[in-house]
């Protein structure tokens, strides 16, 4: 050791050294004795301190002296110059020259560079580095916990993940450090300067020591940045190296062996350990020890710190402790050396890609909060889209229908198209959300809550997509759903439903068909026998099927059903639990051209695309036998032939349809195509080829329509009647509200529509029979194309009043008599000139009564047991 003597000896007896000494000639001295003066000749250099540097004022002070911001007059930089104290005791000047000596030999971001030492004229040591500008992580952290209470969650993330990089990158010079066997021995929050351009540099490194070999090497080749591997042997360190029973750092960060005064215990691992007490104050806000030192016993000796989230953290408010941070933390503070990360390098590898992660799971939070606002938008647009429709409907209902004038209708029309703008920016709405989802799955990597999110937006498409009973869009989304459910939804997914069905009588045999699109075409395919009716809780999966019932001495009845999720399908009338028992006709009861529809549930309007669709809505209705086709041209004539015949021709003439007015004046040339006409015994008959017998009589008005269902009530004996709209639209959608009598897709092949003719020119009304695949599940025709159909009910916007979820069908006694053709009437159906959306099962129109066209006709219904 040094002998403090030496200090008063004059220049005289000082040894003397070269003054061109290098570091390494100042790593000699420390391990040899010599004087203060010594040491002050060997940093003597050839240029002054005073020609090359200018003072511009203190920046601060310490144990060890203070530091002076200079400029820098050869190079014309400011610098931070640190100056030793004109009184310093030999061993404070060798720390001082180690600490100058290590900092410069350690080339790293994260440490302070130095770029000169050597004698002021007053004899007092300094060496200059980098002028350091910033804030200590211990700042940083005791700001982030006075205003974690205040940020919000974002900004607390946010926050974290900058002093864990930080950290990580302090860690990345440390293990410089430790590749160069130099341990720093005083790691603490308060010693680790953050910049303000990101930044970040290990301070003081005065307690540094240099761990050398046996061989007497450092590290290879480059222990000549420290001194001559021949100036020291065994395992010596450096001289001021503490001895046993001496403790330097700092408590509440120093490992235990470090607090145990054992510096032949002290290792990379022992710079880990204060590392992960850096990790420690980041995480918990507190230091790991609150009392560092109890009875002169640093407590880090006596036990473990407490374990991080198990007291009060100092910021409640502030971001949670991850698990990765926490067992990353608690690995690094191992008590047992052995346990810790090896070296510095190792610890800031976890950081860095714990880190890595973490900033990739806080931009996905970040866009899953885009995300839930693009989600809030949507589910707003649509709410205010449903109350503007609603509005609209309203407007219409109180008096502005179909065919008021356009000053009449403008109102309204501006309120849907608000409606419609509503609409549009939900969807935008719902498809930005799904892509901010996606988004955050690919930044994250993989994220749960994404997947939550995904799984709700998929299910809650799936099931307005099934309700809509759009089975392609509803197999997609499942798809997605499917593949993004954690379980949530396995339940929903594979749920089913029970279908109880009884008949009278019963006994009937029942056969199961499954509902499959087989070229564009909803076919029924066979799914199983159910045995014999009642059927009582037969469990079936999701979808859309068809009961065939049979029994002998009546006819085969078809009831169709949709079993949806985890629901029970009874057809039972509303309010009513047990099973209807739904009649079978006998051979007797219906011909051959009429259609029985029995009594069930069936899903109505609901349709964007169908023109003046009501709202959806399941109803139930009685059963009903309907003719299989329109009215043709020779039951027509039937009708005008027997008034005819008992003497009440002029009724006749009343209500025979006229010629179109584009055909009026032809008779003459005899190029007329075809129609109606009276002939000279006063008798009705067809001008056209016969085969058009079969064509579906058009050119009546409402009132004729009526006045042929009486008659043939009378003739037959049973109560036919023009069809409701509601039965209308059942015969066509069966249960499962299908667009079109076949299923979801139109081919103009399908049906008699303007599309469906070589010469659209030339587009003509067909035989009623001639479209087969214009057939409902009932086996009704022409539901889609060829002609509209009257129907019995007059003009509401909202539809027929329902009660109990039963419509109110009108009563014709109500709609025949005096002032009745002035009342708009509902037509369904397609007709042969008209377009796709005029053919959907759920499209309704209203003209007046006395209104006739080549394309509106009609067909006949009774209920059914009458």
């Amino acid at each position: 050791m040094f002998d403090p003597a030496d200090e008063t000896r004059g220049p005289e007896d000082r040894a003397s050294a070269p003054r061109d000494a290098t570091p390494a000639d100042l790593m000699t001295l420390a391990t040899s004795t010599a004087s203060v003066g010594d040491l002050q000749r060997l940093v003597t250099m050839p240029s002054t301190a005073a020609e090359r540097y200018v003072d511009l004022g203190l920046i601060g002070k310490g144990g060890m002296g203070e530091v002076r911001r200079v400029r820098d007059l050869l190079l014309g930089r400011n610098l931070a110059m640190k100056v030793l104290p004109s009184e310093t005791r030999v061993d404070s000047v060798l720390r001082f020259i180690e600490e100058a000596v290590v900092n410069a030999g350690l080339q790293h971001p994260a440490v302070v560079p130095v770029h000169d030492i050597g004698l002021l004229e007053s004899g007092q040591f300094y060496f200059t580095m980098q002028e350091i500008r910033g804030e200590t992580l211990e700042q940083r952290i005791d700001d982030a916990v006075a205003q974690w209470g205040e940020r919000s969650d974002t900004e607390a993330v946010d926050t974290q993940l900058e002093l864990v990089a930080a950290l990580a990158r302090v860690c990345d010079g440390v293990a410089h450090a430790h590749s160069r066997k130099v341990l720093h021995r005083d790691l603490k929050p308060s010693n680790l300067m953050l910049g303000p351009f990101g930044e970040v540099l290990v301070l003081d490194w005065g307690l540094t020591r240099i761990e050398v070999g046996d061989d007497g090497e450092a590290a290879g080749a480059e222990a000549e940045s420290f001194g001559p591997s021949s100036a020291v042997s065994g395992s010596r360190r450096s001289s001021h190296a503490t001895e046993v029973g001496t403790v330097v750092g700092t408590p509440a960060f120093m490992s235990p062996e470090q607090a145990g005064g054992n510096p032949h215990a002290i290792s990379t691992r022992s710079d880990v350990y204060a590392l992960g007490a850096c990790l420690y104050n980041i995480l918990d806000g507190n230091p790991p020890y609150d009392g560092a030192v109890t009875d002169g016993v640093p407590s880090v000796v006596t036990g473990p710190p407490v374990a991080l989230g198990a007291r009060p953290r100092r910021y409640p408010n502030g971001p949670r402790i991850p698990p990765e941070l926490k067992a990353i933390c608690e690995r690094a503070m191992a008590r047992d050396p052995e346990d810790r990360y090896q070296d510095a390098r190792l610890l800031a590898l976890e950081l860095s890609g714990w880190f890595s992660g973490a900033q990739r799971r806080a931009e996905a939070t970040k866009t899953l909060g885009r995300a839930e606002r693009a989600r809030s938008t949507a589910r707003a647009a649509r709410r205010d889209a449903e109350r503007l429709e609603q509005r609209a409907s309203d407007m219409m209902m109180m008096g502005t229908p179909p065919f008021a004038p356009v000053e009449a209708k403008r109102p309204v029309w501006e309120i849907e198209d608000e409606a419609r703008a509503k609409r549009a920016s939900a969807e935008l709405a719902d498809v930005e959300y799904a892509q901010l989802v996606n988004a955050a799955l690919v930044q994250a990597g993989d994220s749960d809550l994404a997947h939550a999110m995904l799984a709700e937006h998929y299910h809650d498409k799936h099931q307005e997509a099934e309700e809509a009973g759009e089975t392609a869009a509803a197999a997609g989304f499942e798809l997605l759903l499917r593949e993004h459910d954690a379980g949530r939804y396995t339940a929903y997914l594979d749920a089913g439903g029970r279908l109880s069905l009884s008949s009278n009588p019963s006994g009937a045999t029942a056969v199961l068909y499954r509902f499959a699109e087989v070229d564009r075409q909803l076919r029924p395919e066979f799914e199983r026998n159910l045995g014999s009716t009642p059927i009582r809780d037969v469990e079936l999966s999701v979808g859309s099927y068809v009961v065939q019932l049979s029994h002998d001495g009546y006819l085969d009845t078809t009831v169709p059903v949709v079993v949806e999720r985890d629901r029970d399908v009874a057809v039972a009338r509303p309010r009513e639990i047990e099973p209807f028992h739904i009649p079978l006709p006998r051979t007797e009861d219906l011909a051959d051209d009429e259609c029985y529809v029995p009594a069930g549930w069936f899903r109505a309007g609901g349709d964007p695309r169908a023109r003046n669709s009501l709202p959806g809505q399941t109803l139930w209705l009685d059963g009903f036998v309907v003719s299989r086709f329109p009215v043709t041209i020779a039951e027509y004539l039937e009708f005008l032939n027997d008034l005819v015949d008992q003497g009440r021709g002029d009724e006749a003439m009343e209500v025979a349809p006229p010629l179109p007015s584009w055909e009026e004046g032809k008779v003459a040339a005899g190029d007329r195509e075809n129609g109606v006409v009276r002939e000279a015994d006063g008798r009705f008959a067809l001008d056209g080829p016969e085969e058009r017998l079969r064509w579906p009589l058009t050119m009546v008005n409402w009132d004729a329509c009526s006045r042929y269902a009486a008659w043939r009530a009378e003739r037959d004996g049973v109560p036919w009647r023009l069809m409701s709209e509601m039965e209308h639209e059942k015969a066509a959608r069966g249960a499962d509200g299908r667009p079109f009598p076949w299923g979801h897709f139109l081919d103009p092949t399908f049906c008699c529509m303007r599309l469906s003719h070589p010469n659209p020119g030339r587009a003509l009304k067909t035989p009623v029979d001639e479209y087969p695949v214009d057939q409902s599940v009932y086996g009704v025709r022409g539901l889609a194309g060829n002609v509209y159909n009257w129907c019995i009910d007059a003009y509401s916007a909202m539809g027929p009043t329902v009660t109990d979820s039963i419509p109110t069908p009108p009563d014709p006694a109500t709609v025949v008599g005096p002032g009745r053709d002035g009342v708009h009437r509902i037509i369904r159906g397609g007709a042969w000139r008209e377009d796709e959306l005029s053919c959907r099962a759920a499209y309704r129109d209203s003209p007046p009564a006395i209104y006739r066209d080549t394309g509106l006709g009609f067909r006949i219904a009774r209920p059914f047991p009458a």
